[in-house]
């Protein structure tokens, strides 16, 4: 096992939450929050069918980095670091593979998941949320440590430079309405030269994370600065949901993975 796969897994087992950055070859970035589980030094996200769209962006990326940035729920052994990667995705279409290897675990990091799977009735009831798509994390390119984050307002900078996906993460010292100047977290100097960027921020309400907020601005990095900023969702932590909303968020999961799930079973891609 090589000194960055055994690096990230260890970092990653410490920790219930991370943040995933991709970018394609028009210059697109995105980023998600995922849940890492680890097993046997893989580090493994292990997506419901309903989000198959993701685990294909994941995929098909052209760059890929999994950032470990947020200490507020973090156990021994972590550590702020950010790992260049490659996504391989393997359709875990019975549940099984998911069941035996990393159910348990993801139980433990991701109290929402209690509510569905954490009885054997659960499991019986909500069956479509056993099977995943599990994305395997695979370090390509070194893995580097970054400074720790412990407040939404900071985030993580994600660009494409000349040796592929940069990211650090960073706090925004300042701001108007198209352009934000930040410094990087770790000391080190960010400097662009008009590259295509996004700054990705995020909350989640603790321990429960049940509640979750997160903020994309995308614009160019020039030298210090993000200019020609877009910005997309609040970084505000909506209000606890009520019992119809919780019914409803079931209903609509629910639908989604069977729908997915159908599809993969009659052989064809998911979603496809």
């Amino acid at each position: 096992m090589d000194r960055d796969t055994s690096r990230l897994a260890r970092a990653a087992d410490a920790t219930v939450v991370a943040e995933l950055l991709y970018a394609h070859a028009d210059g697109g970035i995105g980023a998600v929050t995922v849940t890492p589980l680890v097993a046997d030094d893989r580090v493994v996200v292990a997506l419901p069918f309903a989000d198959r769209v993701l685990a294909q962006e994941l995929a098909e990326a052209d760059h890929v980095a999994m950032v470990l940035s947020d200490d507020r729920m973090a156990l021994r052994g972590w550590e702020p670091l950010a790992v260049a990667a490659r996504v391989d995705v393997d359709p875990d279409v019975e549940g099984h593979r998911f069941t035996d290897g990393f159910l348990d675990e993801e139980l433990r990091k991701h109290p929402p998941s209690r509510v569905l799977a954490d009885s054997l009735r659960d499991r019986r009831d909500n069956w479509w949320y056993l099977p995943r798509l599990l994305c395997r994390i695979i370090p390509t390119g070194g893995s580097r440590t970054i400074g720790p984050r412990n407040d939404p307002t900071t985030g993580v900078l994600a660009w494409v430079g000349a040796d592929g996906l940069d990211v650090e993460s960073v706090e925004v010292t300042d701001a108007d309405e198209d352009s934000l100047r930040i410094r990087a977290l770790s000391g080190r100097e960010v400097h662009g030269s008009g590259e295509p960027a996004l700054l990705f921020r995020h909350d989640y309400s603790q321990p429960d994370l049940e509640r979750r907020s997160q903020r994309h601005e995308s614009g160019r990095l020039d030298g210090a600065a993000l200019r020609d900023v877009t910005r997309e969702g609040e970084l505000v932590l909506p209000d606890p949901p009520g019992l119809l909303e919780r019914v409803r968020r079931h209903h609509a999961l629910s639908k989604a993975c069977r729908r997915e799930l159908a599809r993969a079973r009659r052989g064809y891609p998911a979603g496809s």
